[in-house]
């Protein structure tokens, strides 16, 4: 919490890198430099104070910081498909996610740790339950695709529209955010530089909640 606390006052000046996705635990990336200087000082703060109150973690802790990290993540994707797929399906549309259903990710979870993870097995768990349901092939392939390209082509055809929503984003207003430092990162991204979308998808999206009451309409 001390170092995390220390990375917020002084945001790191690089663009995302391949192991800041694999981490267990990354530090903060470069949109930490979004923020203004009195948001990232009270995140500080709060952090500052959590590590007085915790003090040092326990060796005999039966969960790290990294399977805690991964959990989270684990049930905050599981319940945002729950939300997309009940959203969806009253536009007569199904989702099919079956890795992230509600059963799947609690009986998964539940088992001891060496039977989830397997340094010389890709995904043990999955490769177990579909055997003989799928290609082999399908089940030993350990590379993977990605979005990448999905991403710099929207931020190349929405640029204008980025720019402009985040200009009069509520988040400025509230003082979160610095409008200028998110866009920099826009231009990286129209550009084809390195730039943090997941960061930005999130950011657009607490944009998009905070104006769905139609109160961007009002905005000059």
């Amino acid at each position: 919490m001390s170092t995390l606390a220390s990375r917020l006052d002084e945001p790191l000046d690089h663009p995302p890198q391949w192991a800041d996705a694999v981490a267990w635990w990354p530090d903060p990336g470069p949109e930490t430099a979004w923020l203004t200087t009195w948001a990232r000082r009270h995140l500080a703060e709060l952090a500052e104070e959590r590590a007085r109150s915790v003090g040092p973690t326990s060796s005999s802790a039966t969960a790290t910081p990294g399977t805690r990290a991964v959990l989270c993540e684990l049930r905050a994707s599981a319940a945002t498909q729950a939300q997309f797929t009940s959203t969806a399906r009253a536009f007569g549309i199904w989702p099919h996610a079956p890795f992230l259903d509600s059963e799947v990710v609690r009986a998964c979870t539940r088992l001891p740790l060496p039977y989830r993870i397997d340094p010389f097995t890709a995904k043990p768990l999955l490769a177990a339950a579909l055997t003989g349901l799928v290609p082999d092939a399908v089940l030993r392939r350990r590379t993977k695709g990605d979005y990448a390209a999905e991403n710099y082509r929207g931020a190349r055809r929405s640029a204008t529209q980025i720019r402009a929503r985040l200009l009069r984003s509520p988040l400025a207003e509230l003082g979160i955010i610095e409008p200028s430092r998110v866009i920099a990162s826009v231009e990286r991204a129209v550009a084809g530089l390195p730039a943090p979308f997941p960061a930005l998808n999130r950011l657009l999206g607490a944009d998009l909640w905070l104006t769905a009451d139609g109160s961007e309409q009002e905005r000059p």
